[in-house]
């Protein structure tokens, strides 16, 4: 391969995922269209808080809405964590099931949480019916029939990931990306669709000319785009620009319990609107067990970055696809991943674009799967006493001390005296 890109979102705005990115601007559009104001006049998070306040109290209502959504984890913590910076109160229905660790990082942002006895899909179903019945307003990700105004804005707010990593081409530092832009290959990892298909609309439109191949994986009890590839494929349809967009009243979608370790991808129902997008723009589509997330996380644990389950996915389908490749230099393989790789047309020109979409968000299940505690998140709290260097400075000191510590297989440095991790 000539390269691969990793666009890492294990610390956007310190909430361990991008999902916060979608919540945080959907929020602040809605909050502006019922108000009647242009976002781009918007000045500051503060002054969208001031307009919101005065513009609550001229209608009689309470300055405080209430915004409810249902969620496996990533996407209500991003949602509580833009309802906290506005200043508007947040319910989240979690799933039975939801680790401790994450309905506790929710609750930290202020919402109100309440794990249900149902999975997923039901649990969005009961966040519809209370947003209806006590007067909240419904932030989903998930489009129906008649609801899909928010999650085109939820998605708008996504490609804020693609344009990063264009924007990133143009600067020498910390990598230049220049020379792997357009990707060849891109691989995304779906719950209901809504980042996968923000990622392919941005880079598809961007880069009409270019040939990009893009790759769609989800868990395996879990695979609801995946069964509709296959119905496609089965029927001789070719979805990939296809003239002819599926019909959503045709959409399937998968029941039960959903069960894997990648919580973030658990769900049956695709969003319409995202539904469409991958039919018509999806090259393969992949469905895969537990494992292959897990070796992605130890992969990229090895080298210092925290990934969850949900993130490293994409990662863990690439090593499987470069340990097929090279297999392949010495020996016919007729394996369903041998057949992806071959379909692929992987080789020394291609540049593969892949996402960790989340941190550690489950400590536990972490340690479980890669036998440590998550690499140290970077320093963000104002250090307990004055420096005598920039903080630059003491940023550097930091990483050449746990790049050491990883190297000599040491998980923990205890600091007797704050001046002591200075020098």
């Amino acid at each position: 391969m000539h390269s691969v890109v990793l666009k890492g979102e294990s610390d956007r705005f310190h909430q361990q995922a991008f999902k916060v990115v979608g919540g945080f601007y959907s929020l602040s559009a809605w909050i502006c269209k019922e108000m009647g104001v242009a976002i781009a006049s918007l000045e500051s998070i503060e002054d969208l808080q001031a307009r919101w306040t005065e513009y609550r109290i001229s209608q009689g209502a309470n300055p405080v809405h209430t915004f409810i959504t249902a969620t496996d984890g990533n996407h209500g913590r991003g949602m509580a964590y833009a309802c906290k910076m506005l200043g508007q109160q947040a319910v989240v229905l979690m799933p039975r099931g939801t680790a401790a660790r994450r309905v506790r990082n929710i609750e930290a942002l202020g919402a109100r949480v309440e794990v249900t006895d149902k999975s997923y899909d039901p649990t969005v179903e009961m966040a519809i019916r209370r947003a209806a019945a006590e007067g909240f307003t419904l932030i989903q990700d998930l489009a129906f029939e008649g609801y899909e105004e928010v999650p085109k804005l939820i998605m708008q707010g996504y490609t804020l990931l693609a344009q990063e990593i264009c924007a990133q081409s143009r600067h020498p530092s910390p990598a230049p990306l220049s020379a792997v832009l357009p990707p060849t290959h891109i691989i995304l990892q779906v719950g209901v669709g809504c980042l996968a298909a923000s990622q392919v609309g941005y880079f598809r439109s961007r880069f009409p000319n270019s040939d990009i191949h893009v790759t769609l994986i989800e868990p395996l009890n879990a695979a609801c785009l995946y069964v509709n590839g296959e119905r496609l494929a089965k029927a001789g349809s070719v979805p990939l620009l296809s003239s002819h967009p599926t019909l959503v009243s045709e959409m399937l979608s998968i029941e039960g319990d959903l069960e894997t370790t990648m919580v973030g991808l658990a769900c049956g129902v695709p969003s319409k609107i995202a539904y469409d997008i991958l039919m018509n723009g999806a090259n393969a589509f992949v469905k895969c067990d537990d494992e292959v997330a897990h070796e992605g996380m130890r992969s990229l644990h090895a080298v210092g970055v925290a990934a969850g389950e949900s993130g490293a996915v994409g990662v863990g389908l690439l090593l499987q696809l470069a340990a097929v490749v090279n297999k392949s230099k010495r020996s016919a393989d007729e394996s369903a991943i041998a057949g992806l790789a071959k379909s692929m047309n992987l080789n020394s020109f291609s540049r593969i674009l892949v996402y960790n979409t989340e941190g550690a968000t489950d400590d536990v299940n972490y340690m479980r799967v890669v036998g440590s505690l998550p690499p140290s998140r970077p320093f963000h709290l104002n250090p307990p006493i004055s420096l005598p260097f920039t903080m630059a400075e003491y940023g550097h000191r930091l990483s050449n001390v746990r790049a050491a510590m990883r190297a000599e297989g040491i998980s923990y440095a205890l600091i007797t005296k704050p001046e002591n991790i200075y020098y």
